[in-house]
């Protein structure tokens, strides 16, 4: 079953997939299960990178997946304040057949503009700014942040990845 958490990031990121050209599609990922959202099939977004180079062909990826859940109580009132964070992984290929150019000719800017791919994910996430059903009626979210940002550039100079975590504050009342 999958974390309302990251059933809601990847809802919010339907208006990117649509956003996208044809030609540089952008799909969404249930991490925790490997689903795909758009299309339907799998994506295995841990997997080794020979055998995730097929995926690349077809389109960039984003995939979200439970992280953690904090809970501590509050006031004097038998209230939680609580956190839930979901990890947040963008992923592109700028070789051969990929859809990821730094020029935004034959592909998406991956980072680093105001219209690349990382920005327009981070920008959505921030605007739709209107909270998560947190699945429990006693429980609410109160806002939202995005942290941990970490670009993860390796020997695959090819290969663009970007992670961050959305952190959603919220309370819990217990009475």
């Amino acid at each position: 079953m999958t974390a309302t958490v990251v059933e809601w990031v990847l809802d919010e990121l339907g208006a990117v997939v649509d956003a996208q050209p044809d030609a540089h599609p952008l799909r969404r990922v249930d991490r925790d299960n490997s689903l795909l959202y758009d299309g339907g099939g799998t994506f295995d977004m841990s997997a080794a990178m020979d055998k995730r180079s097929d995926g690349f062909q077809k389109a960039n990826y984003v995939g979200a997946s439970f992280a953690d859940r904090d809970r501590e109580y509050i006031g004097s009132e038998p209230n939680l304040d609580v956190e839930s964070v979901v990890g947040v992984r963008i992923e592109g290929y700028s070789g051969s057949f990929g859809h990821v150019d730094p020029t935004g000719q034959d592909g998406v800017v991956f980072h680093g503009t105001d219209e690349a791919l990382v920005e327009q994910i981070q920008s959505t996430l921030y605007d739709a700014l209107k909270y998560p059903d947190a699945g429990r009626t006693n429980v609410s979210f109160t806002h939202l942040s995005i942290t941990n940002e970490s670009p993860a550039l390796t020997g695959w100079q090819e290969y663009h990845r970007y992670d961050f975590d959305v952190v959603f504050d919220g309370y819990e009342d217990l009475s």
